[in-house]
């Protein structure tokens, strides 16, 4: 696809909509609170835009209430609906109050009629070690969503484009081991870090959803310690696993934007 006309289309998009908010102030929601959503995406749904975004405390950046959700017909004015995904009580719990949840992107599952988050998660207590994708899973748009699960991505499973050649090789020598040098790039080029990851899954941090005109549905995540893209497909009946094998791209991954064969902007 032709760049110019790419950044073109970005422009448009971002210059379209004239927001009711300097960048000194705080945008407010309906009720005069200033509106706590960040990372997140917007659904439209029946007429109706609703923005979901993780809610951040006064200080820290651990998840000490949920994913927020906020409602509007116009895309100035957002009503504040509540915690659309609430943290768990329970010691333990995947999504303990003081895990980290980021990312949060809701889908529609036309065919279950049923609303699909997916986010990026961080056991609590365990940094950014964990590098997991989790789902939760409503019957409304607002919420409330139920927590399904959390994990790495396609464990025990190659990415489709990795060579053959590169799933045998060998990186346990020591000039692999120090971080950042010439070396240590090529080795991460050449899949180390995939192979390292396989068995208890592939690394997922920042991510989005795209669903397609046909109706299949892909989780876009960074990996391999944010250094590539991968892509992988959801289960086609329900959105709730990731079934199919993931592809490898070596992007920035911190600031992707998905676009269809006709240009349209999708993630």
């Amino acid at each position: 696809m032709n760049r110019k006309y790419i950044l073109a289309v970005m422009f448009m998009m971002v210059t379209a909509l004239s927001l009711p908010v300097s960048a000194q102030d705080q945008w407010k929601d309906t009720d005069g609170n200033y509106i706590n959503a960040h990372g997140g995406c917007v659904l439209q749904h029946e007429g109706t835009y609703y923005w979901f975004g993780e809610h951040r405390p006064a200080e820290g950046f651990s998840t000490q209430a949920g994913v927020n959700c906020y409602a509007s017909a116009n895309l100035k004015e957002w009503k504040h609906l509540g915690i659309a995904l609430q943290v768990s009580e329970e010691a333990g719990s995947d999504i303990e109050r003081g895990c980290i949840m980021e990312r949060p992107k809701v889908i529609y599952n036309s065919k279950t009629r049923k609303f699909v988050m997916w986010f990026h998660l961080e056991l609590k207590g365990q940094g950014y070690g964990p590098a997991r994708t989790a789902v939760a899973v409503s019957e409304r748009p607002e919420g409330p969503y139920h927590f399904i699960r959390s994990g790495r991505v396609n464990p025990g499973k190659w990415p489709l484009n990795l060579p053959k050649d590169a799933r045998k090789k060998n990186w346990e020598d020591k000039k692999y081991q120090e971080w950042w040098t010439p070396d240590w790039h090529n080795a991460v080029e050449q899949g180390m870090l995939i192979q390292r990851d396989r068995k208890g899954g592939q690394m997922s941090r920042d991510m989005t959803l795209f669903v397609d005109d046909d109706g299949n549905a892909y989780h876009i995540y960074s990996s391999e310690e944010n250094l590539t893209l991968h892509i992988a497909e959801l289960s086609a009946d329900t959105y709730r696993t990731v079934d199919g094998i993931s592809v490898s791209f070596r992007v920035d991954t911190m600031r992707h934007r998905l676009y269809s064969r006709r240009g349209r902007p999708i993630g």
